[in-house]
């Protein structure tokens, strides 16, 4: 069973219950389970975008102070580029959702008959997402996660330790050069005897040390450090950035 990360955006919070449940229910007839947060004001959720990805935004468009339009636009023009599908009963408002790219348009009045058909092309449109699940064993269990969720894997006493982009800190059983094999192809390479690092969070490597997107630093072996930026380079031009020398 798949998890993925979504989240609602809607002012009227009665509604939460019905549209979370139709959401999980729709992505679970193929499969895939989801975890939801709910947000009623564009400011809470915009607050929580920084340490949290997000899969998909099922965002509202008739809301005060800031609607559903104006916060997708805030979120493009920060090169936020995360699928948006909006549920509205403002069928009249469809044509301007145009300039901030949605993914699809859900209408309130047909909500559960649109809301399959989005749901089944949303994951049609994104096969990667299926791929880039990984299951790794706990002493609960198992664990079941996002490639894209972890930013570095760290040995501590003798123990693995996920530490993800929500700040969560995860325990599993494993070794580092099992890891480092399995994850190679994910996008993850060991920058350090102690460290893995998935390549989408590097921001700048430097000497001794690289510097994440979440703020924090983590050593770089020497040894390790012409590797670590032709991986970071290959990885990033091939899936979407561009290297300018």
């Amino acid at each position: 069973m798949k998890t993925l990360k979504a989240c609602i955006l809607d002012d009227d919070v009665s509604s939460f219950p019905t549209y979370s449940a139709a959401i999980k229910g729709c992505f679970l007839g193929f499969g895939v389970s989801v975890e939801i947060d709910t947000y009623d004001n564009a400011a809470s959720l915009r607050k929580r975008l920084p340490q949290i990805c997000y899969d998909v935004i099922f965002l509202d468009i008739d809301m005060p102070k800031e609607d559903g339009v104006m916060f997708a636009k805030s979120l493009r023009n920060q090169n936020n580029g995360v699928p948006i599908i909006f549920v509205s009963a403002k069928e009249d408002r469809m044509f301007d959702t145009f300039s901030v790219q949605p993914f699809a348009f859900v209408r309130k009045s047909r909500f559960l008959e649109d809301l399959n058909d989005t749901v089944r092309l949303f994951l049609d449109a994104n096969p990667d997402f299926i791929a880039d699940m990984i299951i790794f064993s706990t002493q609960q269990g198992t664990f079941q996660i996002n490639a894209k969720q972890i930013v570095y894997i760290e040995n501590v006493a003798h123990s693995q330790v996920l530490h993800l982009i929500d700040g969560q800190e995860v325990k599993i059983r494993s070794q580092m050069n099992i890891l480092e094999s399995r994850l190679k192809e994910k996008g993850f390479i060991r920058i350090h005897k102690g460290f893995i690092l998935n390549y989408k969070f590097i921001k700048k490597i430097d000497n001794a040390d690289i510097t994440l997107t979440t703020g924090d630093t983590l050593p770089l072996s020497r040894t390790q450090k012409k590797a670590v930026k032709e991986f970071w380079l290959e990885c990033g031009m091939r899936n979407g950035f561009t290297y300018i020398k």
